[in-house]
């Protein structure tokens, strides 16, 4: 089901887990034994989920123009730091081949904090999820979210990026029986296919992306397997190094920040984003539930955009920095 915030990785799901050998009857070194680790959800499940998510990225941004026949450059650095932090509760409401068709998720808290140097001014009317309750439906490959109760046109942009940021755990899971230290690769086209999530909605006029390529791997490991009192915890390491390339092309109005005034915008954009990281999962093996999701990484963009109005421009951002995004999740009873 979705995962929220900022971009990477949350969802608040069950992976139901059924070792070949029962937790009672494996002998004292796990090394040996097999594991079938598979997805598993109930319908009236209950899960809390805290999720923190933190993004470091130092830019640097390069103008190059043509003033009345004079060629000038600007030159700009810009730090930028995020934190988003959420709680929220989960039902799922309806499941359909042992995976969740329909959920609800109830906001207790959601907040996003910026903090750049040099300053910028603070959004007058900012969004939040906050209180706010959201089914998110399942069709096929595709997810769609809405609020409960009475639209708030101002929050859909968070909504659509609910969807597009949607995290799955099933491509991470092992399609035969794993031991311990056993590695395998997740499928190159769940990657591609989640970059084709973020692209801009078709129904956007004037703003067109395009995949232009898209390279990588994701390797994981069941890296370890112990025993805790609430049961067998088995713990799967994600290694992930990917690249991906796009074609940006825009023809339309922003507003200026006077009222009654928009700005025509014409430019054509390139731009590379790599991603380095490494993704732990914690999983209760005797209670088939997923612990904990904690990503760590380095995030690195280039983008160069031919800009024609509102005035002729070529402009270069580079961006780099860390990525942090750490789930907790707890179990309710129904």
């Amino acid at each position: 089901m979705p995962r929220p915030a900022g971009h990477f990785f949350l969802l608040a799901s069950v992976l139901a887990t059924a070792p070949l050998a029962s937790a009672a009857e494996q002998p004292a070194s796990t090394a040996r034994v097999a594991y079938t680790i598979q997805l598993g959800f109930e319908k009236g499940q209950l899960i809390k989920a805290k999720a923190l998510e933190h993004i470091e990225l130092q830019m640097n941004l390069d103008i190059k123009m043509d003033v009345e026949g004079q060629a000038q450059k600007q030159s700009q650095e810009i730090l930028q730091e995020t934190t988003t932090s959420q709680v929220f509760e989960e039902e799922v409401l309806t499941v359909i081949d042992g995976q969740p068709s329909k959920i609800r998720r109830e906001y207790e808290t959601y907040s996003t904090k910026m903090k750049t140097d040099p300053p910028m001014p603070e959004p007058e009317d900012e969004t939040t999820l906050e209180g706010a309750s959201v089914i998110f439906s399942r069709t096929g490959e595709e997810t769609s979210a809405r609020l409960e109760g009475k639209a708030q046109p101002k929050l859909q942009p968070l909504l659509e990026q609910l969807e597009s940021l949607n995290q799955e755990y099933a491509p991470f899971l092992p399609a035969q029986p794993v031991r311990l230290n056993d590695k395998w690769t997740v499928d190159q086209k769940y990657f591609q296919d989640k970059l084709k999530k973020l692209l801009p909605r078709t129904g956007r006029e004037g703003l067109s992306m395009k995949i232009t390529n898209s390279s990588g791997s994701m390797e994981c490991r069941l890296k370890d397997v112990r025993e805790e009192s609430s049961g067998l915890i088995g713990v799967i390491e994600v290694n992930s190094d990917l690249e991906a390339e796009f074609n940006t092309k825009a023809k339309l109005e922003q507003e200026s920040g006077e009222e009654d005034q928009a700005v025509q915008v014409k430019a054509v954009s390139d731009t590379t984003l790599s991603i380095k990281a490494k993704t732990t999962l914690e999983i209760n093996l005797t209670k088939r539930q997923l612990m904990s999701d904690a990503t760590t990484g380095t995030m690195r963009l280039h983008t160069t955009a031919d800009i024609e109005e509102p005035a002729p421009m070529t402009m270069t951002i580079k961006a780099k920095g860390p990525i942090e995004n750490t789930t907790i999740f707890t179990y309710l009873k129904k």
